[in-house]
This record gives structure tokens, C-alpha cells and sequence, in this order.
């Protein structure tokens, strides 16, 4: 499975190159309470590193993590970018779309496909046909979407090469974690093992992973074993951003979990994974099953 440590560390020279440019593009989402600049380093890194042809966003809000992914794309040969979501204001066509026309090219938008529907409207056999090496990211909540996520998605990625990232999870193992179980935002606090998260989707998916027995990783996990016991290694990294980096640094960010159907405990790569049910209020109608269609953002 590709590794976080490894990943920041073989690319460390882009990291060092595009780490102003990735700041302007979270200045123009301005929506940093989503997605601190240091999480937008380390995902950038793990794409490049995955090296996907098909990126599938669950969930884009103002677009953190879409203009991330989209710049990881524009490295890639033949990559796009499938961004699924949908929310009353269109924050990302209304709002940074227009933002991002101002600072970079159309050619830009180019790999970036965008889909303004709900997740259990959308045909994703027919999405995940069209890529070999998928990275899916997973930003959105609740818990009958995390049993159609499971149950619908998932199945599309096991026989490709995948990844899967889960967003807003910490791992209390490395962070310390208020153990209150209401966060000062008004947020719950669940707890499921040494996975932290405040929205519901984490008891379906913790479940899942326990009983495939699939190995996760976490990017402070990973860090303590490729970079914080390397004095020599950690100190070149914060060279790559700098002392004038704002907020938390790659080494320091993180709440977010992945991994690979395919990696296992033991010998349980004999059995078949188990998927849940989709939940009823995801099944798909065929009128209802969306054709995917670029969008020009300089038609707006």
C-alpha cells in the first residue's frame, strides 16, 4: 500500500516547488476549517505518489480538496478528477470556481469533471469503468451513506488498484484527543477503537474494516515510522515548506484514515471481502443514474 512518509519524502523537490502555489489555492477557497494547508500537502503527495488515472471525490464543499486533486491531476498523464456532491449554494461553481479563473489558465479545469448531485444519484460502475488505478476520497457524512458508500463504491474498487481516503477521522493513538464526548464546536465525539471522529459514518466503516480484517493507516502512524525517528530526514522535509508556512505543517496535520481492500491481516486475503447492503434509501432508479459530462468553468 502506497505510504504517506514515503510519499512526502519522494516528492519532496514538486512539494518544494508548487508549496507557494498550493497556498494560493487555499487562500482562494478560504475555507480553511475543512482543510488546513498542511493536509493539502500531504494529500497532493499521496496522489502523485499513487499515481491514479481516476480521482473520485465523495463530498467537495467550497473545493479544498478538489483544487488538490485537480492540481495533482494537471501532473499525471491522462488523470481526471470526478467530484461528486452537492450542496444549496453550489459553493464551488457560485463562488471558487470564479475565484481560481483569476489565477490559474482554463487548460486548468481541464482534467476536472464535476457532478452538482446527491452521492446516491450517481452510476458509479459506470464512473469506475473508466479508471484502472482509482483513489477515492471520501469527505462526505452519515450513516446510511456510509452503508451505500460501502455497499455500492467499494465493490468497484477491488479488483483495480486503489486507494481509499477517509476524511475528518483522527487516530488517539498519536493525537491527543479530548476524551469529552461533546467536541467545543457542539459536535458528538465517537470513539471506535483508536479512531475519533465526530460524524456517524465512522461506525459502518469501522465496522467493515474489523471485519475484513483490512489493514488502515493513518499519516501520524506513518510519519513515526518513515520520518519522526529520522532527524536527518525531518529536518530536509520542513526545509521543502519553509519556516514561513502557515498553520499546521505536513508533520503535523492529519485527520484522515487509508487504505487497500487488498491489505489484510493474516492470511484473510483467502476470503472474500464482505460488503454491506446498500441502504434502501440509496437504491438507484434508472431514470436517476447521471451521465458524466465535463464542465467549463469559464462559461460561468
Amino acid at each position: 500500500m502506497v505510504d504517506l512518509a514515503s510519499a512526502l519524502w519522494n516528492h519532496r523537490g514538486e512539494i518544494s516547488r508548487v508549496k507557494d502555489r498550493l497556498a494560493k489555492f487555499h487562500q482562494m477557497v478560504n475555507w480553511p476549517r475543512d482543510l488546513d494547508l498542511g493536509t493539502w500537502i500531504q494529500l497532493y503527495a499521496i496522489c502523485l505518489e499513487f499515481a491514479p488515472d481516476l480521482v473520485l471525490e465523495l463530498g467537495r464543499g467550497y473545493g479544498n480538496s478538489t483544487c488538490v486533486f485537480t492540481e495533482a491531476a494537471n501532473q499525471l498523464v491522462g488523470a481526471k478528477v470526478v467530484s461528486i456532491g452537492y450542496d444549496a449554494e453550489r459553493a464551488w461553481s457560485s463562488q471558487t470556481a470564479l475565484r481560481m479563473n483569476k489565477v490559474v489558465p482554463r487548460e486548468w479545469f481541464g482534467p476536472l469533471h464535476i457532478l452538482e448531485q446527491d452521492i446516491f444519484d450517481t452510476d458509479f460502475a459506470e464512473i469506475c469503468a473508466q479508471g484502472k488505478r482509482i483513489f477515492l476520497f471520501w469527505d462526505a457524512h452519515g450513516r446510511d451513506l456510509a452503508y451505500y458508500v460501502l455497499g455500492e463504491v467499494l465493490p468497484q474498487l477491488q479488483n483495480k488498484r486503489h486507494i481509499v481516503v477517509v476524511h475528518d477521522i483522527s487516530d488517539a493513538r498519536d493525537v491527543d484527543v479530548d476524551p469529552s464526548y461533546v467536541r467545543v464546536d457542539g459536535l458528538p465525539q465517537n470513539w471506535l477503537g483508536d479512531l475519533v471522529s465526530p460524524f456517524e459514518e465512522i461506525l459502518p466503516l469501522y465496522d467493515f474494516l474489523s471485519r475484513n480484517r483490512i489493514v488502515y493507516d493513518t499519516p501520524f502512524r506513518s510519519l513515526h515510522r518513515g520520518i519522526f525517528h529520522d532527524e536527518q530526514r525531518r529536518a530536509e522535509l520542513e526545509k521543502c515548506w519553509g519556516q514561513e508556512f502557515q498553520g499546521p505543517s505536513p508533520l503535523e496535520a492529519g485527520s484522515w484514515i487509508y487504505f487497500d481492500m487488498n491489505q489484510r491481516h493474516g492470511n484473510d486475503l483467502k476470503r472474500k471481502v464482505a460488503f454491506p447492503e446498500p441502504t434502501t434509501a440509496g437504491s438507484l432508479s434508472a431514470g436517476s443514474k447521471s451521465r458524466l459530462q465535463p464542465h467549463s468553468y469559464w462559461s460561468l
